[in-house]
């Protein structure tokens, strides 16, 4: 029930980002703040288990992690500043604005390899290669699931300007 509660605050705070109304900041605010907290507090629940480490790997294995939460809330901040640049321009969307923001877009996904990537590195000269990727694959599947969220939530694009 906790889970369902946290999806309809996050898609209610998107559809307030997106359709651009006057608390647009405030909404920016509760989808940060419900991206850090709630959904990130089921995986990394999630992640526990998953990883079934034991107590000398989790010794080794949870300050990198928490190294790498951090990592990962400053990609957030820059994938949110992503789709509040897409929410203000998505009524009068340009070609130079969906350009820019398309650059944007390629730049966050390989922010995002790149961050797996480090991690992954720290994580096997600590804990072994196999260890790492099985925490690569969690880390995937529970980012599939939140850019599905956000997925459901931002309206595609289309361009009203039919003159180009």
């Amino acid at each position: 029930m906790k889970r369902i509660s946290t999806l309809v605050r996050l898609s209610a705070a998107l559809m307030v980002l997106v359709g651009g109304s006057a608390s647009t900041v405030a909404a920016q605010t509760n989808l940060a703040q419900m991206v850090r907290s709630d959904v990130r507090a089921d995986a990394q629940q999630i992640t526990v288990v998953a990883m079934g480490l034991s107590e000398a790997d989790a010794q080794k294995f949870w300050p990198i992690y928490a190294e790498y939460e951090l990592a990962r809330s400053q990609w957030v901040d820059t994938r949110l500043a992503m789709i509040r640049s897409y929410a203000e321009n998505y009524e009068t969307m340009s070609d130079e604005a969906a350009a820019e923001l398309s650059t944007a877009a390629f730049d966050v996904l390989r922010s995002r390899l790149d961050l797996y990537s480090t991690y992954y590195d720290r994580f096997a000269a600590e804990v072994g290669a196999a260890t790492a990727l099985r925490w690569v694959q969690v880390e995937r599947q529970l980012n599939l699931i939140i850019d599905i969220q956000f997925a459901q939530e931002v309206p595609l694009v289309f361009k009203t300007d039919t003159g180009s």
